[in-house]
């Protein structure tokens, strides 16, 4: 290329510094199932960099399935479990202790790392879709009808709020899809109508905060599909049309983020730096910020097709260099930095 003169040249470089870290990595498919196992992925969790879960379930029957890896992802072993439904969402503590959840008030544990998954009693009917854990006692779920359910011995379950089936059809059908707790007293819930519910006390009460999306919502069909606060102050929601909001005091405003797609966004992962983050949706869309969000950048990955029309639900990240992804078909994506 030639360069007329040194101001060319200048812009040249800035613009290909900026290129270089806007794309600074790329995603590579290092697991698709046979297409014979039907396996559908909602939810992935890393412990190490070599050892995570992934759970979700089987298109051709209600069945829940509990994936298990110990060689960062490339390859993965079907545990045996309970389920007998589609499970939406894990936490691992640790290698060893864990809980799924699913459909029909589907709750799962594991002491000895999945080698055995025993069923716990949720008292509710409802579909589950969120489940956290600060320690292996105090754990919450949420799910549809505003179901919230909060555990305080890592076994039996209590129902906070919500957990009543519809007893018609339109009614009952509010969901919380996801939640998050920075400590054992304050923690968020979103979901369906864009609706965010914050508590400070542990779960006993719950009170909604100003998303900005309420008139949108009334519009449109919006669900915040993820939430993740990596302290009592800051934190991320995104959901349908591609809507990406951030919080810098706990919620008491909530501030939309400029977002480079309309596609519906499923998930949200931050580190604890508060820079670095990850939002994953439909289309095989993949968003990547390095600083906080104020910019957001689509990331590439090479599909085992021509299209790329499929969902990514769940993002799992330990560090820059050690991410994950899971979605439709089963598909497991590894960052490459």
């Amino acid at each position: 290329m030639f360069i007329r003169n040194w101001t060319s040249l200048v812009v040249c470089v800035v613009l290909a510094c900026l290129s270089s870290l806007a794309f600074g990595g790329s995603w590579e498919l290092i697991y698709k199932p046979d297409p014979d196992s039907d396996i559908d992925l909602y939810a992935i969790q890393f412990v190490s960099p070599k050892e995570g879960w992934a759970v979700g379930g089987k298109f051709t029957e209600d069945k829940g399935i509990v994936l298990h890896t110990t060689d960062g992802g490339k390859t993965w072993e079907i545990q045996e479990n309970p389920a007998e439904h589609t499970l939406w969402d894990l936490c691992f503590l640790d290698n060893k202790l864990g809980w799924a959840i699913g459909a029909n008030g589907t709750i799962i544990m594991t002491e000895d790392g999945g080698k055995t998954w025993k069923a716990q009693i949720s008292k509710v009917q409802n579909w589950l879709y969120g489940v956290t854990f600060l320690s292996p006692k105090l754990g919450y779920v949420v799910g549809m009808g505003e179901t919230i359910l909060q555990t305080r011995n890592g076994k039996t379950w209590k129902i906070l709020k919500g957990g009543k089936p519809p007893s018609g059809v339109g009614e009952g059908e509010v969901m919380l899809s996801d939640l998050c707790f920075v400590d054992e007293k304050k923690g968020w819930t979103v979901g369906q109508n864009g609706e965010i519910l914050h508590t400070e006390d542990g779960g006993r009460t719950w009170k909604p905060q100003t998303s900005g999306l309420e008139q949108m919502a009334q519009e449109y069909n919006l669900v915040l599909w993820g939430v993740h606060f990596i302290n009592e102050l800051k934190g991320w929601a995104v959901g349908d049309y591609g809507i990406i909001i951030y919080t810098e005091d706990g919620g008491k405003t909530w501030k939309r983020q400029k977002s480079p797609v309309e596609e519906n966004l499923k998930d949200v992962c931050f580190l604890p730096n508060g820079k670095e983050g990850w939002a994953v949706g439909a289309m095989g869309t993949i968003l990547h910020t390095t600083d906080g969000g104020k910019t957001w950048v689509k990331e590439d990955w090479t599909s085992p097709t021509k299209s790329k029309n499929y969902e990514f639900r769940s993002v799992s990240a330990l560090d820059s260099k050690n991410c994950w992804i899971a979605g439709e078909w089963g598909f497991v994506l590894r960052y490459k930095p």
